[in-house]
């Protein structure tokens, strides 16, 4: 078994989760003698799951079987009748990298400069969001060009039958690493990874941490209060809606109770501070 796993560590595969019974094997005994074990998985590489993005690992019911029947959907997007979750709009997230922009910047202040706005917090932000993500998306595309252009004017410049200068190879140099740090920001950031230290930018590694941590954010069901397994659009809704509901509703607890919380929360202000 260790060979087995040192045999995954060497090829870089990781485990893709699961929906359904927790076992997928079983010796089909009776009482004490009875052992359940998951056996069979799905596994991938980093690789995989920047191809495939969008995909769920079902443990099938079986019968006469000691084990499991593995099923590998795929889909070109969230698809709550799939099986491979469901996909909302995008929240809007700030760029770190935006903020150095100068174009950004002009969006922003073009949003907040008009008068008949002022005061309209929430309709200026939301604003802000659709202009920025659709700046965004022209910029990022035009961006990869920019990487692209320069990498070929630095190895044109080096492979050139007469040697450019040093000055000139030094400036393509310094274009493609600030295209690069630019384009090692965005992946940071979705990634939530620490930054690596410069020298050692690798957007690649960033992209495939962004792209596993996306797939572990993916939201394919919810159980609801009565224990049942749901994974509609509309169920999910009403369960997250309900929970949170209960959570945040006043239970109007008790004197004695509310004390025995204030017993162990020590007072931090005096009574002269007060």
């Amino acid at each position: 078994m260790s060979d087995f796993r040192e045999a995954l560590e060497d090829s870089k595969l990781e485990d893709m989760g699961f929906q359904g019974p927790k076992y997928t094997w079983s010796n089909k005994r009776e009482g004490p003698g009875l052992i359940m074990e998951r056996l069979d998985r799905g596994m991938c590489n980093e690789e995989w799951r920047t191809l495939f993005q969008f995909f769920s690992v079902r443990h099938l019911d079986f019968w006469g079987l000691d084990h499991m029947p593995i099923l590998l959907e795929f889909s070109d997007s969230w698809d709550p009748g799939n099986g491979c979750g469901f996909r909302k709009a995008r929240r809007f997230f700030f760029e770190e990298c935006w903020g150095d922009d100068k174009e950004c910047q002009e969006i922003v202040a073009s949003v907040w400069k008009h008068k008949e706005q002022e005061g309209m917090v929430l309709e200026n932000i939301n604003k802000c969001g659709v202009l920025l993500n659709n700046w965004n998306t022209k910029k990022h595309e035009s961006h990869r060009k920019e990487i692209a252009h320069r990498r070929k004017e630095l190895g044109l410049a080096n492979r050139a039958d007469i040697p450019k200068s040093w000055r000139v190879i030094r400036s393509l140099e310094e274009k493609l690493d600030q295209a690069l740090e630019v384009e090692e920001r965005y992946w940071c950031q979705r990634a939530k990874v620490e930054w690596m230290k410069s020298g050692d930018r690798n957007s690649g590694y960033f992209h495939a941490k962004a792209s596993t941590r996306k797939g572990r954010n993916r939201l394919s069901g919810l159980f609801d209060d009565n224990g049942q397994w749901t994974e509609s659009k509309k169920g999910l809704k009403e369960i997250i809606c309900r929970y949170f509901s209960n959570l945040y509703e006043s239970s109007s607890p008790s004197i004695e109770r509310i004390n025995s919380v204030l017993e162990v929360v020590h007072a931090k202000l005096s009574d002269q501070m007060v």
